[in-house]
């Protein structure tokens, strides 16, 4: 994976509180593919593609991670998925102001905005769209619409979770993301490690919570 993708992938995950918790000290080591080599991964056939087509493809990108957690499922789904408009903001005054439900109930179609301050220095504030979200199977997908890096480091952008049971009563938290960058764009060095640290203090911030609230969000 060269240092372009890298901050490129590390710029994508600042874009949302429910990924950056992904981004934790379980010795993260994402799984990056670019197109047209990721077409070949999955059986595509990425290098016969006629040459508009391959420089279209060079520009998506995808990335998919999994982590071990002592929080269960339903616990990390109802804190991060049914209440990060509550949670998130408390956990992270330094980052987030305020996450507001602006259409919807919490179900597919909804859009929330999230607003930041000064701590966060490419935005301050993105708008998201809830596209699927299964409360059995504990997997929820959203897009950002408006606000963030779009625009200026990519052109779209949409992220799944997924929790499920893991080791002792534990999670297994699966991550998938998939966005498609804007031509030349690429983060500064300064930018990367910023938004890096934020990722790590989500996490800690949230699954610290948990576990000293043990009949938080049961």
């Amino acid at each position: 994976m060269d240092m372009d993708s890298l901050s490129i992938f590390d710029s994508i995950l600042s874009q949302s509180p429910a990924v950056l918790l992904l981004r934790c000290s379980h010795g993260f080591r994402p799984y990056f593919h670019g197109c047209p080599g990721f077409l070949n991964h999955v059986g595509g056939r990425g290098g016969d593609l006629p040459s508009w087509q391959r420089r279209a493809a060079s520009y998506q990108r995808t990335v998919s991670h999994e982590i071990q957690s002592p929080i269960s499922p339903s616990r990390f789904w109802n804190a991060i998925v049914k209440d990060s408009h509550n949670l998130m903001p408390k956990l992270m005054p330094e980052i987030i102001t305020s996450i507001v439900i602006l259409e919807g109930d919490g179900g597919v179609g909804t859009i929330r905005q999230s607003n930041f301050t000064d701590a966060i220095k490419d935005f301050s504030y993105w708008k998201d769209r809830i596209d699927d979200i299964d409360n059995d199977k504990h997997l929820f997908k959203y897009s950002v619409i408006e606000g963030g890096l779009l625009g200026k480091k990519v052109k779209s952008t949409t992220f799944t979770l997924e929790f499920k049971g893991g080791i002792e009563g534990g999670s297994l938290c699966k991550f998938h993301g998939e966005f498609e960058i804007v031509e030349g764009s690429v983060p500064k060095e300064d930018e990367t490690k910023e938004m890096r640290g934020n990722m790590v203090g989500m996490f800690k911030a949230v699954e610290g919570y948990l576990v000293a609230n043990p009949n938080a969000y049961i």
